[in-house]
């Protein structure tokens, strides 16, 4: 068995040595997106949302936005002038400074979530993926999230387990778990069509599918999905029950410089997941079964993932 990891936060223990990717969907830190605190000036509102915030500045001063650790955002003058205009933000406490003494401004807060893994990598939110405390609600119509490329997320001869806990609202058409590279070219890509469970791996002209037929037994449910590829084999879990029905011989994969794509298909057009995404985490080299058992033991009883 590998090392474990206490994760502080969650107060999870889950392995970590391999750990390359622990997108944290559901922690509360992602709740709040950025709070307003008056100095000598007036500004309100007082609590910021992501995207785009038009702030009323009622006196000419300084105030205080703060934002969270992984939070990055602007400030833009509009009928106020804001000094420095535009302001980058940057987690933690920001002081901004009016030239005007009333009027708006447009304070622009980036959706980012935690990763967790060693490798600290950023993923941004696109569209509105609304927190709740079980997880992100995903819109299945512009919501998705994207990790820049990063070498720790592109296999070719390695072996590796992908894991997701994941709600589906609906198995009708085709829905993107995630997807790094472009298929019969490179990388890899994890989807829906129907209620069919695909894993796909890609090389020049060529890719070789894997699926699980009714892989959601039950619609608006936590799953603990995964992929683990060894070799030439490719299983397909619900929980910790091999669902592979079609097993494909998986050659090594070509490499890509694409970012991965969670909850879209690659050109972000179609295939939007619809339903809730949680903690999601993927392990190079991959996980045995004991692993993954202790991975979804771990995490199973927590409040956030009781439907």
């Amino acid at each position: 068995m590998r090392k474990l990891l206490l994760d502080a936060p969650n107060q999870l223990t889950i392995p970590q040595q391999g750990l390359q990717f622990y997108g944290d969907f559901w922690h509360p830190e992602q709740q709040g997106f950025g709070t307003l605190t008056n100095g000598t000036g007036i500004a309100t509102p007082s609590a910021l949302v992501a995207g785009a915030n038009t702030v009323t500045v009622t006196q000419l001063g300084t105030f205080t936005i703060w934002l969270p650790s992984i939070h990055t955002g602007t400030v833009a003058s509009g009928t106020c002038t804001v000094t420095g205009s535009p302001v980058s933000l940057v987690g933690g406490n920001n002081t901004i400074t009016t030239t005007t003494a009333t009027g708006t401004i447009t304070v622009t807060c980036t959706d980012q979530v935690v990763d967790r893994s060693t490798n600290s990598l950023l993923c941004t939110a696109v569209g509105s993926p609304v927190w709740s405390n079980q997880g992100r609600i995903m819109d299945d119509n512009d919501d998705y999230f994207i990790v820049p490329h990063s070498s720790s997320l592109t296999f070719t001869t390695e072996s590796f387990t992908f894991l997701k806990w994941i709600q589906a609202c609906s198995t009708c058409g085709e829905h993107f778990i995630l997807q790094k590279g472009v298929e019969n070219a490179s990388g890899y890509r994890w989807y829906i069509s129907g209620n069919t469970m695909y894993f796909g791996t890609s090389q020049a002209a060529a890719e070789q599918l894997s699926a699980a037929t009714a892989s959601f037994t039950s619609l608006n449910t936590w799953y603990l999905m995964s992929v683990t590829r060894d070799g030439a084999s490719v299983i397909l879990r619900r929980n910790l029950t091999n669902i592979t029905t079609t097993s494909a011989s998986h050659v090594n994969l070509a490499t890509n410089t694409a970012d991965l794509i969670i909850g879209v298909y690659r050109d972000k057009a179609y295939g939007n997941w619809g339903g809730k995404i949680g903690e999601d985490l993927i392990y190079q080299p991959a996980l045995s079964l004991a692993e993954i058992t202790q991975i979804y033991n771990a995490i199973k009883g927590q409040p956030r993932y009781q439907s």
